[in-house]
């Protein structure tokens, strides 16, 4: 299983990004925060207005960052994704993180938050995994998983903006 997870982390692929046109609660004008929409992903979640794209799936600021993944992850539990990411030989959240429960968007979800001793090079990286409503399918792989990693002092806000979409909301 901790394989899977070294396969997850290069598998990660490329998506188009697109504007959603959906509403959202926050006025963009005044808000610090803007919308992020993924059709491919099929998600939206709000992120730090300074922040920039540095690649279609990664965004970052001067105070942290954001990337999206999916995960295969079939015949896996989330407890499972959540273990073989956090606990991964190259320990990329320290010696000690800690998985936490979570409901996102009514979907099971698990924050990983870093130990003390995390690698600076994973710049205070934290981990979300949320199961997907319904399993996705991009360059012909089915995705049961989406992971969302950021800095630590804003997962929670990020994850807790974060809506699965229809591929056809507009």
């Amino acid at each position: 299983m901790k394989k899977l997870t070294a396969i997850t982390l290069s598998i990660c692929i490329l998506s188009l990004v697109t504007s959603c046109g959906m509403q959202t609660n926050i006025d963009q004008q005044e808000s610090k925060w803007k919308v992020y929409c993924n059709v491919a992903y099929k998600i939206s979640l709000n992120y730090p207005k300074a922040w920039e794209f540095t690649t279609v799936d990664r965004c970052e600021g001067e105070d942290g960052f954001f990337q999206i993944c999916a995960f295969s992850g079939k015949d896996l539990s989330i407890d499972q994704v959540a273990e073989n990411d956090a606990f991964h030989k190259l320990k990329p959240y320290g010696d000690d993180p800690q998985i936490m429960d979570l409901e996102i968007d009514e979907q099971e979800a698990r924050l990983i938050l870093p130990s003390t001793d995390q690698p600076k090079e994973m710049q205070n990286q934290a981990a979300l995994i949320v199961k997907y409503p319904t399993e996705i399918e991009l360059d012909n792989n089915i995705y049961y998983y989406l992971i969302l990693w950021a800095d630590k002092d804003h997962i929670e806000q990020i994850g807790q903006s974060l809506t699965f979409i229809d591929e056809y909301s507009e």
